[in-house]
C-alpha cells in the first residue's frame, strides 16, 4: 500500500494459537502405575473424532479464536453430528436431545461452547459483558453465507488428557460403540463419547432406552431340545364359540385312545364330554356318579 510516496506492508491475517500447547516428550502420568510407558503413545493433538459413515477418524488441535477447530467436514461429505464419536475434547450436542456432560471452566477469552454451522465449520460463542455473567451469544453469519438458527447443532469444548494419556484406548472404545451399533441400531441415537464420563442411550424424545432382548436359539435351548416334535397349544379361550388352537411345532403322530404317553400331550376328540358343540347327557352324568 502507498501512502505519499512510502510503502507500507499490513498483516491480514494472523497464525492461529494453540489454546494447549503440546505435550513434551519428557512428560509423563505420575498417576500411571508404568509411566514409561506412556512414551509409546505420544500425541501432540487434542482429540478425535471418527465419522459415523466410513468410520474415518480426524485429529482435533484446540485453537484460541473464533474458529476453535478446523472445520469438521470427513471426505465423504458428511459434516459431524451428534451420532459421530468423539472424545472429551469436543462433545456434540443436539438441541432436541441434550446429552450429559461436564460443565468446563469459562473465561472471557475462550468461551467453551459453540455451534456447528452445516458446513462443517465451527463457531464460538461470544460472552456479552454488558449482561448477566453467564450470558453467552450465538448470534454469527457463517463465511458460507448461513445464518445462525437453532437447528445448528451446539458442542462443548472438555479435557484433551483422555487422548494424550490414552489414546489407543479411546481408538479401541470407537471400534467397539460402532460394533455395538451394528448389533444394537438403537444405540445408534445416543451421544457417543470415548472418554471417561458414561454414555447416556435415549430416544427423541430424551427417554433411556431399553437394550433389546435377546434372542433364543432351538440349537442352544435345551427344554427345546428335551421336547422334540411335540405340539405346543395356547391356552382356550373364555369366550368363544370354537376352539381355536396354534401350533408351534409340527404335530406327532397320537394313538386312537387320545393320550399320548410320551411327552404327555392331550388331544381332543369327538368322545370328550366337554366338547362345546356336543349337548350334556344324563345318562353319561349318572354313570360317572355311580363310580365314586
Amino acid at each position: 500500500m502507498q501512502f505519499f510516496g512510502r510503502k507500507f506492508t499490513t498483516k491480514t491475517s494472523k497464525e492461529p494459537v494453540r489454546a494447549e500447547a503440546p505435550t513434551h516428550p519428557d512428560f509423563r502420568d505420575k498417576t500411571h502405575p508404568f509411566p514409561a510407558l506412556q512414551a509409546l503413545d505420544f500425541r501432540t493433538e487434542d482429540g478425535a473424532w471418527w465419522c459415523c459413515r466410513d468410520q474415518c477418524e480426524h485429529k482435533l488441535v484446540h485453537w484460541i479464536g473464533p474458529h476453535p477447530f478446523d472445520p469438521a467436514k470427513c471426505p465423504c461429505g458428511h459434516t459431524i453430528c451428534h451420532e459421530c464419536v468423539t472424545t472429551d475434547i469436543l462433545t456434540v450436542v443436539d438441541s432436541a436431545q441434550e446429552g450429559i456432560f461436564t460443565v468446563p471452566e469459562t473465561t472471557s477469552q475462550n468461551v467453551p461452547y459453540g455451534q456447528i454451522c452445516p458446513c462443517g465449520i465451527l463457531h464460538r460463542a461470544k460472552r456479552r459483558e454488558l449482561r448477566r455473567k453467564c450470558d453467552l451469544g450465538f448470534n454469527v453469519v457463517c463465511s458460507c453465507g448461513r445464518k445462525s438458527s437453532l437447528d445448528w447443532l451446539r458442542f462443548v469444548i472438555g479435557s484433551n488428557m483422555d487422548w494424550r494419556l490414552r489414546s489407543n484406548e479411546c481408538e479401541m472404545r470407537s471400534r467397539n460403540i460402532f460394533r455395538d451399533r451394528r448389533a444394537h441400531p438403537a444405540n445408534s441415537k445416543s451421544i457417543a463419547r470415548v472418554g471417561h464420563r458414561p454414555i447416556a442411550v435415549r430416544d427423541e424424545a430424551g427417554f433411556f432406552l431399553p437394550r433389546p432382548p435377546s434372542i433364543i436359539k432351538p440349537d442352544s435351548d435345551r427344554n427345546y431340545r428335551k421336547r422334540g416334535d411335540a405340539v405346543m397349544r395356547s391356552p382356550v379361550p373364555k369366550t368363544g364359540t370354537q376352539r381355536e388352537f396354534v401350533e408351534f411345532g409340527s404335530e406327532p403322530r397320537l394313538e386312537s385312545s387320545g393320550l399320548r404317553r410320551n411327552g404327555a400331550v392331550r388331544r381332543y376328540t369327538e368322545n370328550v364330554g366337554t366338547w362345546p358343540e356336543r349337548k350334556p347327557d344324563i345318562r353319561s352324568f349318572l354313570k360317572w356318579r355311580k363310580s365314586f
